[in-house]
């Protein structure tokens, strides 16, 4: 108080200093009772982040249902039964396909191909003829065609031609009578004369005879009026 120093004994300075020590935050230290440390709960946030990250790839992710091109339509319909020949079998898929690697065969239940000649495609449709069907069955239709992506889309749908379809395509139809052969019957039942015939023959037989019986009796009528 009246200026002279005050001294503290070794002992009171040392349990000072390590009290300052052991209530000092070094940076990066939260360890303190403002910042607790606490490891256990930083693991559960990770374990937590990690399936919404999984969920996030995925709906990133395009599927390929959602990438690729869809058959959307076919005729004759896939898995019907068909009760006419049809004449082409016609694929509609949802868009518009590349106009290269496409490729479409149809093939008989004996396994042989019925196509007649190459596929046509016009658009998001793809079309071929087939050859006259023979066999009633199952029919395979397989395709072939490439996405708007790059990617070949193939695919196998099939239909059923019965029984009676094909027996009433291959049955002969019964032809019609001919401009000829329904003229002829009457012709032959025309009254006409035929010049060809005995009677036309008699007839200008007869002609000739009094043609002749005329002329004579002119003749002599002429010769007897005249002067002796």
């Amino acid at each position: 108080m009246n200026g002279t120093p005050c001294l503290r004994t070794p002992g009171v300075a040392m349990a000072t200093a390590g009290r300052s020590r052991a209530g000092a935050v070094e940076p990066g230290d939260y360890s303190s009772p403002m910042h607790p440390r606490s490891p256990s709960r930083r693991r559960a946030g990770g374990v937590l982040l990690l399936p919404l990250v999984v969920v996030l790839l995925l709906l990133a992710t395009p599927s390929p249902a959602s990438a690729h091109t869809q058959l959307v339509g076919m005729s004759p319909a896939d898995g019907s039964v068909v009760s006419q020949v049809p004449g082409q079998v016609v694929l509609t898929f949802d868009e518009a396909v590349e106009n290269v690697g496409y490729g479409l065969v149809v093939t008989a239940p004996s396994g042989a191909s019925v196509v007649d000649g190459t596929p046509v495609l016009d658009g998001a449709q793809l079309s071929q003829k087939l050859v006259p069907l023979t066999e009633p069955g199952h029919y395979t239709v397989s395709y072939r065609v490439v996405a708007d992506d790059g990617h070949p889309v193939t695919g196998t749908r099939g239909f059923e031609l019965s029984a009676d379809a094909v027996s009433g395509a291959s049955a002969p139809a019964t032809p019609a009578p001919s401009a000829s052969s329904s003229a002829s019957p009457a012709a032959s039942t025309d009254p006409g004369i035929d010049s060809g015939s005995p009677a036309t023959a008699m007839v200008i037989g007869v002609v000739l005879l009094a043609l002749a019986g005329g002329l004579t009796w002119f003749v002599s009528s002429r010769r007897s009026g005249g002067p002796s």
